[in-house]
């Protein structure tokens, strides 16, 4: 999952914050009202109206699975499917002496196929544990410097040159904090497990707490210090974060509209929650993936500057869970790296594992269209 959107993960995709953060509640209470009783002249019996009630209560039932449903849709495309072609992508991105680029959907299906024969299931999860933490850690990282800086922590609605400001100054320092720890967890889901042994739950902080006590000392004579890798890391992610931050303004406006020409064509209830949930999904995995293919060539320079110096072994993308490959490069900077990239690998270079990113949204795509299925047929069934 790649932290170098706004973590936006690997792996770093994730929900709205005012669809996946709705509390839900199956059984919504209803008003006094709702529970009384009237007199029915029907052969002198009192009967109460709980056919209007369990009505009243339909549509707000499934609009509390509704949000159920996209919580469950973004669990499994962010953690379950995401993650194994997280890994995958950032393998082929380091593989420098790899024949196979990997362009190709299915060229990157074959690699994680190739693991799970030789290797079992468990090297699809390479550092997924640390990867979760390191998620919780950027969450209350970005609470924590918003409350200490006072510095909006949503994007403003309303355009404001000053507020704007400091609201990419909170994700900068953010994106700041969590570079060395981004670093030692690329190691941690790129490490083959012939050559490596199981890292522990907290080897990632450990191993990034030594890169900022380092400082310029490095372990190796290839190992960059952590302060060459700050800026294009941060100025990835605050690229990746704007143009998806708009992307996702202008896509869900789009399908809103879009969404209002069709309200004759289904029922009140079932539009209304559709719009509340799906657009949104929508527009937000559209703005991902086309903000990932922009950035892509970026983030290929960002992630081999990371792991260049650490002596990790990896295993090939030509022969997975087969053979291992070392990770030997010298460049000396960010343009060193596109430069020597282009050189010897060509403008293809910088594209290594796209075909891992494709598969990613795919599945994804899937995820939510199934999800957006299966919630209408529940609502055809019982509504």
């Amino acid at each position: 999952m790649s932290f170098n959107e706004e973590v936006k993960s690997p792996h770093a995709w994730s929900t709205p914050a005012h669809s996946v953060g709705r509390k839900v509640n199956l059984f919504p209470r209803e008003s006094g009202d709702g529970l009384k009783q009237t007199a029915v002249e029907d052969h002198g019996n009192i009967e109460p109206e709980t056919d209007k009630l369990q009505q009243t209560s339909i549509p707000a039932n499934i609009d509390n699975i509704a949000g159920i449903s996209v919580n469950v849709a973004t669990f499994l495309s962010e953690y379950i499917v995401s993650h194994p072609c997280y890994s995958v992508r950032k393998q082929c991105q380091i593989s420098h002496k790899a024949v196979s680029y990997h362009l190709q959907p299915f060229s990157a299906a074959s690699v994680l196929i190739g693991l799970n024969s030789h290797q079992g299931l468990s090297s699809w999860w390479k550092g997924i544990t640390s990867s979760l933490i390191l998620r919780g850690f950027h969450i209350g990282s970005e609470r924590f410097v918003g409350e200490a800086t006072k510095f909006p922590s949503e994007f403003p609605v309303v355009f404001n040159p000053r507020l704007i400001g400091l609201h990419i100054a909170l994700k900068a320092i953010v994106l700041a904090i969590q570079v060395p720890f981004q670093c030692a967890l690329l190691v941690e889901i790129v490490q083959s497990d012939l050559a490596s042994d199981s890292p522990g739950v907290f080897d990632c902080f450990r191993e990034g707490i030594y890169r900022i006590v380092s400082l310029g000392i490095p372990q190796t004579s290839r190992l960059l210090p952590i302060w060459y890798i700050i800026l294009p890391t941060v100025g990835l992610g605050l690229a990746k974060y704007l143009l998806r931050t708009f992307m996702e303004s202008i896509l869900g406006k789009f399908l809103k509209i879009l969404n209002e020409k069709r309200k004759a064509r289904r029922s009140y209830h079932r539009n209304e929650v559709a719009d509340r949930y799906f657009p949104d999904l929508i527009s937000s995995l559209v703005a991902r993936v086309l903000t990932e293919l922009v950035f892509y060539p970026w983030e290929t320079v960002v992630t081999r500057l990371q792991i260049q110096g650490t002596r990790t072994i990896i295993d090939s993308v030509d022969w997975p869970g087969i053979e291992v490959v070392p990770i030997n490069t010298r460049y000396l900077g960010a343009g060193d790296c596109v430069a020597t990239v282009i050189k010897d690998e060509g403008f293809s270079g910088l594209y290594r594992g796209v075909g891992a990113l494709l598969l990613q949204y795919s599945l994804n795509g899937l995820i939510i269209r199934a999800t957006e299925v299966l919630f209408f047929h529940f609502y055809d069934a019982f509504v």
